[in-house]
């Protein structure tokens, strides 16, 4: 059996001892591990922390074990770590095996007697943290929230939102300046079918024109640009060969859906 060399002297009340033993196995034999010395108090003292057994089955084993004592003498004193006995099976029988006492010295805990110095040191000034990381996580955090608060009450209704006429004229506009061929005249005026539709609630044909603008006074004084409107999109409709030849129809477009939003906004 072999020890590994421990320090022996300058042992303070809380302080860890470790003991190793490395311990060769005689032929067929294995240590039981169930008779390692179980943690707990050795004496009023004395704790066993953890004992770890490597190598049970051989042919060359290690046995750690550590302690902790609580013990504060009045001067420097001698203490002894207490034997332990183990268990080998070799075949049938079972065989002892002691690992032996281990002494040492246990030293008092004392402040020292130097005028004008303190008993204990004062605390050490705790290092800053730097709070730049929580700030920049609690920021976004917080702008996440108002986003996610104004896309909700967004969602609500509770924020002002573009009539149908000032969306069809934004939708318009990107059809660009013009002129217009066949395929974009057709779109423009759905576009604004769309819109009169949308706000009407219903479809609005040329025949119901009359019915629209019987419960809408406000609108009568844009009833000519609106009649003119569907009669030229009923024209359209027909007509494969459609274009804007003059360029103008953007224009006149976009200033009756800027009139009749002008119309929606002010009900």
């Amino acid at each position: 059996m072999e020890s590994e060399p421990a320090r022996a002297f300058g042992y303070v009340i809380g302080d860890e001892i470790p003991l190793v033993n490395v311990v060769t196995l005689p032929q067929g034999c294995r240590f039981l591990t169930e008779s390692l010395p179980k943690p707990g108090a050795f004496d009023y003292w004395l704790d066993l922390k953890h004992a770890r057994l490597e190598g049970a089955e051989g042919p060359v084993a290690r046995i750690e074990r550590t302690y902790q004592i609580f013990y504060a003498p009045l001067e420097v004193k001698g203490l002894s770590v207490p034997g332990v006995n183990l268990t080998m099976q070799c075949g049938g029988e079972r065989r002892p095996l002691e690992l032996p006492a281990w002494e040492f010295s246990a030293a008092p805990l004392r402040g020292l007697r130097v005028e004008g110095l303190h008993t204990l040191r004062p605390d050490r000034v705790p290092a800053e943290l730097s709070v730049v990381p929580a700030a920049l996580a609690l920021t976004g955090s917080l702008l996440l929230a108002l986003a996610s608060g104004l896309r909700w009450t967004w969602l609500a209704g509770w924020w002002p939102q573009a009539g149908v006429f000032a969306r069809a004229g934004a939708e318009l506009g990107r059809l660009g300046a013009g002129p217009w061929d066949t395929a974009a005249v057709k779109h423009a005026c759905a576009i604004v079918h769309r819109a009169f539709n949308r706000y009407a609630g219903q479809p609005v044909f040329a025949e119901r024109l009359d019915a629209f603008f019987a419960e809408r006074q406000a609108w009568e004084p844009r009833r000519a640009d609106i009649e003119d409107f569907y009669k030229f999109s009923y024209a359209v409709h027909f007509d494969e060969d459609a274009v804007d030849s003059d360029g103008t129809l953007p224009g006149r477009l976009k200033d009756l859906l800027a009139a009749c939003a002008r119309l929606e906004l002010a009900e």
